[in-house]
């Protein structure tokens, strides 16, 4: 997701040279994320592709921005560029 960093495994960000590491965020953070999209019709919006290949989205039901909320509620990583 487009601001987001929930990382599986330690890694370094480039943006405030520091060692990310994963804990138990990533799983907090997929808790969060299910209650708010499980078992509801959602729209990826694929705005980027990243390093790795992996699609860069933004989560939408409806006109909410999910992506947007779970910013807010303290899943991003500031140093990361934002497309909104």
């Amino acid at each position: 997701m487009n601001g987001i960093d929930a990382p599986e495994m330690p890694k370094i960000s480039e943006h405030a040279g520091r060692v990310n590491e994963p804990g138990n965020h990533g799983n907090k953070f997929l808790k969060a994320l299910e209650g708010k999209i499980l078992e509801r019709h959602v729209r990826l919006d694929i705005i980027d592709i990243g390093r790795y290949t992996c699609m860069i989205k933004i989560i939408m039901i409806g006109a909410g921005n999910i992506t947007l909320e779970m910013i807010m509620d303290g899943y991003a990583d500031k140093d990361l560029p934002s497309h909104f």
